[in-house]
């Protein structure tokens, strides 16, 4: 039994092949929709700057919960971006931008953008149950802050440990090539989530390159935000979010697929 189906069952939409040149592009664009949507984008970042400063209070001094839970939090990323994407596809319309838009978005988003927001959220919590329990079992030094762990993970020789370490990456990657597309085709398109799934995996694959040296790119971003005491979230979370609906407007060629009409600020 297949959990999706194949590309030749569905409408596969013309994806376009770009260098990873674009990227600045895409981040010079994200900015500009920042600016143009004003505080409806910077109250995106605050919501994210006030979750993280939550988690940092609350797992203080238990850095493997800590770790595993901001990894965590990179996983439900793209669905909270789904009002950027939202404010960003008003401004393709040339349609007046505001809050409520992202109401709009998150009260008739659909059933499939609901059904993957649970998806993401239950793989979320599964990832910290399992790197708590992983944490426990294999790492046995007294671990006070970040870098210790950091210093850990490079000098430890542990195969299971290592094991763990490629599971997570293996995770994320599979995580990222299931949403970088996902979460906006399904805000701008009424299309089945099995679907939209297949387009973003068929889009990473026509996309390697270009699509890694995103994932990079946000990677980079999210450090610095961190670095900054969480303070860079308040203007690079939304900058992300609109350069992500840039990157599927010029990647993927959704014209055909019927458009999801419902999003509306009545």
């Amino acid at each position: 039994m297949r959990l999706l189906p194949t590309y030749q069952q569905i409408n596969v939409p013309p994806v376009h092949e770009l260098p990873p040149s674009v990227i600045a592009n895409w981040l010079r664009r994200g900015w500009q929709d920042t600016r143009r949507t004003g505080a409806a984008s910077t109250l995106h970042g605050l919501l994210v700057t006030v979750a993280c400063l939550i988690i940092a209070i609350s797992t203080y001094g238990n850095w493997h919960l800590a770790i595993a839970t901001f990894s965590a939090l990179l996983l439900v990323g793209p669905i909270l971006a789904t009002g950027l994407y939202a404010l960003s596809r008003r401004l393709d319309e040339d349609n007046a931008v505001g809050f409520a838009d992202v109401i709009a978005v998150w009260r008739h988003g659909g059933l499939s953008l609901i059904r993957f927001g649970v998806l993401l959220v239950g793989l979320a919590i599964a990832w910290i149950v399992f790197s708590v329990i992983m944490f426990e079992l294999f790492v046995n030094i007294e671990i006070h802050t970040p870098l210790d762990f950091l210093r850990y993970v490079v000098n430890q020789g542990d195969i299971l440990f290592s094991m763990w370490m490629l599971l997570g990456a293996l995770g994320a990657s599979l995580v990222f090539a299931g949403t970088v597309i996902t979460v906006p085709l399904l805000m701008d398109r009424d299309i089945p989530l099995s679907n939209a799934l297949v387009i973003s995996i068929h889009t990473v694959g026509r996309n390697p390159a270009t699509l890694a040296c995103w994932a990079m790119t946000l990677m980079l971003l999210t450090g610095l935000s961190l670095a900054s005491a969480m303070l860079g979230f308040i203007l690079l979370y939304p900058v992300m979010g609109h350069a992500s609906w840039r990157l599927y407007r010029d990647l993927v060629n959704a014209s055909d697929l019927p458009a999801r009409t419902t999003i509306n600020r009545n």
